[in-house]
């Protein structure tokens, strides 16, 4: 994208879909790279001079590299940044600091991308195969920009996913993840996994999928669920209505007879809070339950008439992020 276009678009004069796979190219966010370390070194002098930086912007975008480094400084500097009233200027860089340091498309060496999806939001993606792929929000999902060789390999970082796997029983399709390979040819199901809590999720709508890591391998039939713990090695396997498990792309979370703790370890990403379970004989609790766009304290309020709960919610001063306890009543 050249200067005048990426402006514009920062400036929100042009937006429409090519022109955001414009703006989220390597070679887009390197110019917005090199204008953030101009404000770095500007910023290390003093009080920032609003009218170079600006200059800089329309006549100085040049190639450079992002690093580590960069997300910690954009702490400090936006501080400054608020402390300067500076109307027209703060936009524009709202702007370049969102494209640049939000987790994006990013292609290496090997012609992979990665996507890493932001909370609030569900992404739709269609493969080089026709295969399609829902990532709910906090999803990390790496993929091939071209399906070459024997097997379509892809890779679930971290989060949820939905896929609708084209068929293909010459070039199976895979779905890798630190926990488990999933291994279709083509089906529909979908995949949860967090490694900070330590579980993998497959459901199984439609069509056969292996599942396989270093103690198992299971083949698994349509309307089935398998449950993986990293910490006791367990692998659970039930058959369920599980098309209740794909309801987050329309914007749901269905549950039917699911333990409680399964149930809030959900919610955490769904609320981008954090759940604890005061009393151990409250995970087993199960629930069924229909949310969809409901609020927080109104699902612990619709919770705490159906089962002997209470719940209590507290703020962690250092990230601000609410923890709701929750307790026998």
């Amino acid at each position: 994208m050249e200067e005048r276009e990426l402006l514009e678009y920062l400036r929100g004069r042009k937006r429409d879909a090519e022109d955001y796979q414009k703006v989220m190219s390597q070679e887009s966010r390197k110019k917005l790279q090199k204008i953030w370390d101009e404000y770095s070194v500007t910023m290390k002098k003093g009080a920032p001079d609003f009218d170079v930086m600006l200059n800089n912007i329309h006549h100085k975008l040049g190639v450079a590299d992002v690093e580590d480094r960069n997300m910690r400084f954009i702490i400090r500097s936006m501080t400054i940044f608020r402390q300067v009233a500076v109307i027209l200027f703060l936009p524009l860089l709202g702007a370049i600091v969102y494209f640049l340091f939000t987790p994006s498309f990013e292609q290496n060496e090997e012609e992979f991308l990665e996507i890493s999806t932001l909370p609030g939001t569900v992404t739709q993606l269609i493969l080089s195969d026709s295969t399609h792929v829902w990532l709910n929000q906090s999803t990390s999902f790496r993929y091939p920009r071209e399906f070459k060789g024997k097997e379509r390999l892809v890779v679930v970082l971290e989060g949820e996913a939905y896929f609708e796997v084209t068929s293909d029983k010459d070039n199976p399709f895979i779905v890798d993840n630190a926990m488990m390979k999933t291994t279709v040819t083509g089906t529909k199901f979908n995949i949860s996994t967090s490694i900070k809590r330590g579980f993998f999720e497959a459901s199984l709508i439609d069509g056969e999928i292996i599942l396989e890591n270093a103690e198992h391998k299971l083949s698994m039939n349509p309307g089935s669920i398998a449950r993986f713990n990293t910490n006791t090695k367990s692998l659970t396997y039930d058959e369920k209505p599980v098309a209740l498990h794909k309801s987050w792309i329309d914007g749901e979370l269905h549950f039917e007879d699911e333990p409680l703790w399964h149930v809030f370890e959900k919610l955490s990403d769904w609320y981008n809070v954090d759940f604890v379970l005061k009393d151990d004989e409250l995970k087993n609790l199960l629930l069924t339950a229909k949310i969809k766009f409901e609020n927080l304290e109104q699902f612990l309020g619709t919770v705490t008439k159906s089962l002997p709960i209470r719940y209590t919610i507290e703020v962690d001063e250092p990230t601000t992020k609410k923890i709701v306890y929750i307790s026998k009543n």
